[in-house]
């Protein structure tokens, strides 16, 4: 009887934008592929890691590791959690200067020091690294893939509805819905509601928990 080839086991590192509606998917995510076996690095941007730490120490947690449950519980899935600098001190305001955070992330200084943290795991790691899952709103998360040899795969995480709008801006500035290019927005959720007919609410839970997605939207 002919062998089977030895199964090749994956280790993915995970990358997600730094919005609650973007992290929780990414969880959940991570999660369901690491009970299939596949190894996780999930990366997880400084400022981030010390919100989630405060907020779990308030709770009676140990650390800020949001894994430490699924690596430690019946299952031993693993994953590892790796905190890693965007670039720019912990006490930079990036909500209130929001017009140069989205500079910084899109054109700037973050690409470069992701790719940083991403060798060092490449180079860490005893079962190396093969696939990058990164979140669609990283344009250039493709490029570090290509230059590290790994796989990669981009990872929408809000509703088909809301990809269909960005698909599709061209047509709605076309017909004068709104106009505002290289500006920071929100589309007129009037709009929503006019050209579709109500959601219900199920499809808006992600495993049985309800969760709200946060996007930022911008011309560029």
């Amino acid at each position: 009887m002919e062998a089977k080839p030895p199964q090749e086991n994956h280790h993915a590192i995970f990358l997600s934008l730094p919005l609650q509606g973007h992290i929780n998917p990414f969880i959940q995510l991570a999660l369901r592929l690491a009970s299939r076996g596949f190894t996780i690095t999930f990366l997880e941007l400084e400022f981030v890691h010390q919100e989630l730490t405060q907020a779990r120490l308030a709770t009676g947690a140990e650390s800020g590791d949001i894994f430490e449950g699924a690596r430690t519980g019946p299952d031993t899935l693993d994953i590892r959690y790796r905190v890693v600098s965007d670039g720019l001190p912990l006490d930079f305001d990036r909500t209130g200067r929001l017009d140069e955070y989205l500079e910084w992330y899109l054109y700037g200084g973050m690409y470069g020091k992701l790719e940083e943290a991403i060798e060092e795991v490449m180079s860490d790691s005893k079962s190396r690294p093969n696939v990058l899952v990164a979140d669609t709103f990283f344009p250039w998360a493709s490029k570090i893939a290509r230059h590290f040899g790994l796989k990669y795969a981009s990872f929408w995480t809000e509703l088909a509805l809301v990809f269909t709008f960005y698909y599709h801006v061209h047509l709605l500035r076309q017909h004068g819905h709104f106009d505002c290019p290289g500006k920071l927005y929100s589309p007129p959720l009037s709009l929503a509601w006019t050209i579709y007919p109500p959601l219900p609410i199920g499809i808006f839970r992600w495993t049985g928990k309800l969760y709200t997605s946060f996007a930022t939207y911008y011309t560029f």
